[in-house]
């Protein structure tokens, strides 16, 4: 295999992943948006019942910040292809060499922030896995949350290494 064809199939692995990611996120908000409606109507029909008929589930505000803590970090991959959020004004004057490194840079410090973050969710999930925590209202074990949290964290890693190595965006609207 040549070094083309190389760069084409890991695109293609980086593009099933960050596919993968895109349905967990969507799944994710999903669930999100049926457990806060749930949520709402429970409460209204036990409202309006004066309590007679009690559907409120224990624990959605607990799902719900768990999913949406999992939604961010799995969106994130799909927002990285677009590169950083740039003062058009400033980036539109600098030469697509300077833009290109900046881009490459910025795709560097994130993958390392992002192992970091990594790593400490990973010894955390072991810590918790050892101590047997446990969340508040359903007893979802935390280094189950603590440990999806950290995969997602080496996926955003991943993408940002493959960005460094082959940059997505384009820069050449700053030629113009």
């Amino acid at each position: 295999m040549n070094a083309a064809q190389n760069m084409a199939n890991s695109g293609r692995q980086i593009e099933s992943l960050i596919r993968l990611c895109d349905k967990i996120a969507f799944c994710l908000i999903s669930f999100m948006m049926l457990t806060v409606v749930i949520g709402v109507l429970s409460r209204l029909l036990f409202d309006l019942t004066g309590g007679e008929i009690n559907l409120v589930l224990p624990g959605t505000i607990e799902l719900v910040s768990y999913a949406m803590l999992l939604m961010v970090f799995t969106s994130m991959p799909r927002a990285l292809l677009n590169g950083p959020v740039k003062v058009e004004i400033l980036v539109a004057k600098l030469p697509t060499p300077i833009n290109r490194f900046l881009a490459r840079l910025w795709n560097l410090l994130l993958a390392s922030v992002f192992a970091i973050i990594a790593y400490l969710l990973g010894k955390n999930s072991l810590s918790m896995l050892d101590r047997g925590d446990v969340t508040q209202d359903l007893g979802v074990p935390m280094y189950l949350i603590y440990g999806a949290s950290a995969l997602c964290c080496i996926t955003i890693v991943i993408v940002c290494f493959w960005l460094t190595l082959f940059p997505h965006t384009n820069h050449t609207e700053n030629e113009k």
